[in-house]
């Protein structure tokens, strides 16, 4: 069973698993302050090109975010949003 912060529960003790997951941030991508991204445990989390993220975004692990509108600020979006 895995749990957050690259932790895994197989029996009584907690087991650190490695994070080998990447973030790809392409080219004139703009991100604004105070704005995280997350690193996939084991793919990728992925910025396409000419993406422009606003202040206090929030992106989770192995999501994939493409040129559409700015993104507006205080966001927050989900593993796995395209």
């Amino acid at each position: 069973m895995l749990m957050g912060f690259g932790f895994c529960i197989p029996g009584k003790d907690n087991t650190k698993i490695p994070q080998v997951g990447f973030v790809q941030i392409d080219d004139d991508v703009e991100i604004g302050a105070n704005t995280t991204i997350d690193r996939a445990a084991l793919g990728r989390t992925w910025i396409q090109r000419n993406v422009k993220i606003d202040n206090l975004v929030q992106i989770a692990i192995m999501s994939l975010l493409v040129k559409i509108r700015p993104l507006p600020p205080k966001s927050a979006f989900p593993e796995a949003l395209s």
